[in-house]
């Protein structure tokens, strides 16, 4: 009983997928594909804000305290 309901389930998806296999793509005109860009570039902006502001806190912050402890030793 589960390799007849393996074998129907298999049949139809592999059917699915050779009938969407046969659709074109929808092309993109100037304006959606802009569009599309925008979205996606707003969309991964902030992160990429924050993470390079981290890196730049992380990196100022050791070199505040290696030059601190420099000077320190050095008195």
């Amino acid at each position: 009983m589960k390799k007849t309901l393996l074998i129907l389930f298999s049949a139809g998806l592999f059917s699915l997928t050779v009938a969407s296999c046969g659709q074109a793509p929808k092309p993109m005109d100037a304006a959606g594909l802009t569009a599309k860009a925008d979205s996606v570039f707003n969309s991964k902006k902030q992160g990429l804000i924050d993470a390079a502001g981290n890196a730049c806190m992380t990196a100022g912050a050791a070199k505040t305290k290696a030059v601190c402890d420099s000077i320190c030793n050095a008195n």
